[in-house]
């Protein structure tokens, strides 16, 4: 991607599987992308349940966020539930050019709702 470009409507995504024996639902945070002494903040990327606008994603911040996807626990360890999280980012202009690396993390927590 090039400075200027954004992914709209969200399209990539990362799968969650509830494999053990509670209802899940998701913490998620991340970091700034850094390339050398060139950085694209955190706050570029958003996240949703559903592919959406990039507008009305969720904005990733370095704190964590709770994410209701209620999977529910795993019946059989051959079905469990999944759900995606789509992910878009806008490479801000000005930008320089460069492989930039970040980390994203993702915290599993029981879900409140008994399944």
């Amino acid at each position: 991607m090039k400075p200027g470009d954004k992914n709209d409507p969200l399209n990539s995504t990362t799968s969650v599987i509830a494999t053990g024996n509670c209802s899940l639902d998701l913490g998620l945070y991340g970091t700034a992308m850094v390339a050398g002494v060139h950085s694209i903040g955190v706050g570029q990327q958003r996240y949703a349940t559903s592919g959406t606008a990039y507008s009305s994603g969720v904005v990733l911040s370095g704190t964590e966020e709770s994410i209701n996807l209620n999977l529910s626990k795993t019946v059989t360890s051959t079905s469990p539930s999944t759900d995606d999280v789509w992910w878009g980012i806008e490479i801000p202009v000005p930008q320089s050019i460069g492989s930039y690396q970040g980390a994203n993390t993702f915290v599993g927590k029981k879900n409140a709702i008994p399944w």
